[in-house]
């Protein structure tokens, strides 16, 4: 692969732009750059052999690689590192003690870049090329929302690799801080026009510090509740509320690129109100229709994870509460085993010959019998059954955030989730009413059990029914369910 095909990277790390590294060799170069910028064509190679004396071809050389690498040309190219001079010295064939200190104070160095330019078509930074360099550093803004440090990096890297020979520092540093104002006053512009005069005073008393607390709504609003009891889970629901009141009516993020939009929702989550207040009014309003938004979905999420934590540890009391009772009930259960099987014994016994019943109370006291099976209805059931059973007792702690639940959070599934909608809404129903308990909540999903399963079944009845008609059998009608 030729140097040409490279995409060239701005030597410099991003960090170390500053005016005495820009267009410099400030560090030793790997064997992968010297191959990528110091490697010659045969093309090449011949431009090069037309110069006379190893000196002025190994100084064409250097200035060869020297402009693919850095973008410009070194005033003296004496300048270069003494691994780039040997390296490019071994490329040539000729000896890397060549001394490049007398063709750096002699004037062929000038017409050995009027020739690179011409021969290899770089341009200077002049008229035409600043105009297409501001729309390139506008869009790039726009798009990515990068530092200063790194836009100016990477409009360096566009310049070397179009063959433009870098401008000054301070001019290329002037056009990039330029184009991130222009993109950032574009941004705060299209937000800001938005919002109506009555949403606008909403967003501002964001920023204010209600009677009697310590911190302003929008520091209140930033923080999730963390706390994972009823209490902590009513505070988060209360807050989505909040947040969705805030950003009610509230839009235009859709036309914010991601990066851009990133960067006003960080702004709006670490920035002090008091900082927030300070910006001019299009930035204030787009940092606070950014986190109105934004901060909505978050605040949703942080209440379902809330509501996960709860629950989960509502079913590992409840588990850890039937392991409990299971093995407190472990000796009735084996005394009523123990006499269910000597009932049994006597039934498989081949050699009774008296009536089986009789035998049977024989062995075994009708009453024990009786309370065997009873003991055993009672305890020899499923575990999940029993755990079921105690969160159903928890129901009153339950009853509490429940309603609020169902009236904030907004459930939405596919076709498979469609049984899980229908117990919400069955629930939401069911917990509306006043007298509502946990029986009639159960009942509720039940119900809406019952009817999925009466659609499932229609649907499989009428998929079963064009299935017949497409193979060419006359249609059945479906059993009522």
């Amino acid at each position: 692969m030729t140097p040409d095909a490279r995409v060239l990277r701005f030597p410099s790390a991003v960090g170390a732009t500053g005016a005495e590294d820009y267009g410099r060799f400030t560090r030793e170069l790997s064997a992968d750059e010297l191959a990528g910028c110091f490697f010659f064509t045969d093309d090449d190679r011949r431009r090069i052999a037309s110069r006379r004396g190893d000196a002025s071809r190994l100084g064409f050389a250097v200035q060869l690689g020297t402009v693919r690498y850095l973008g410009r040309f070194l005033e003296n190219p004496a300048d270069a590192p003494a691994s780039v001079v040997r390296w490019t010295a071994c490329e040539l064939g000729v000896d890397t003690d060549t001394n490049l200190e007398q063709y750096g104070a002699g004037e062929a160095r000038w017409e050995h870049q009027a020739e690179i330019r011409t021969a290899y078509g770089y341009r200077p930074y002049g008229d035409g090329v600043e105009d297409e360099l501001v729309l390139w550093l506008r869009a790039r803004a726009w798009v990515s929302a990068e530092s200063h440090r790194v836009l100016f990096a990477r409009a360096a890297e566009h310049l070397i690799a179009r063959r433009i020979l870098l401008p000054g520092y301070s001019t290329l540093w002037r056009l990039v801080g330029a184009a991130r104002e222009h993109a950032d006053a574009r941004g705060y512009r299209m937000l800001a026009e938005t919002p109506t005069a009555e949403q606008r005073e909403r967003l501002q008393a964001l920023l204010q510090t209600p009677t009697g607390r310590r911190l302003s709504t929008l520091e209140r609003l930033r923080r999730p509740e963390v706390e994972p009891t009823i209490g902590g889970l009513i505070g988060g629901l209360a807050r989505v509320r909040a947040l969705r009141a805030l950003a009610d009516g509230l839009g235009g993020l859709d036309a914010l690129p991601v990066a851009r939009l990133r960067a006003l929702t960080v702004d709006a989550e670490r920035t002090r109100p008091a900082d927030i207040s300070k910006m001019s009014d299009a930035r204030r309003i787009a940092t606070l229709t950014a986190f109105a938004i934004t901060a909505t979905e978050r605040g949703q999420d942080d209440a379902l994870e809330q509501f996960d934590r709860l629950h989960g540890e509502l079913l590992l009391r409840v588990g850890a509460q039937s392991k409990r009772e299971r093995l407190a009930d472990s000796e009735a259960l084996d005394a009523a085993g123990r006499t269910l099987m000597d009932a049994c014994r006597v039934l498989l016994d081949d050699d009774v010959a008296e009536p089986l019943r009789d035998a049977v109370f024989a062995a075994v006291k009708r009453d024990d019998l009786t309370a065997a099976v009873g003991a055993m209805a009672r305890l020899a059931r499923s575990p999940d059954d029993r755990a079921r059973e105690l969160v159903l007792s928890r129901y009153r702690g339950v009853r509490r955030y429940l309603p609020a639940l169902l009236d904030t959070i907004t459930f939405l599934a596919n076709d498979a989730g469609e049984p899980i909608l229908d117990a919400l809404r069955a629930l939401q129903e069911a917990s509306g009413a006043a007298d509502a308990d946990a029986r009639a909540v159960a009942d509720g999903l039940r119900v809406a059990a019952v009817a999925h399963a009466r659609r499932t079944q229609g649907r499989r009845d009428r998929s079963r029914r064009v299935h017949d008609v497409r193979a060419g059998e006359p249609a059945r009608r479906a059993a009522p369910p």
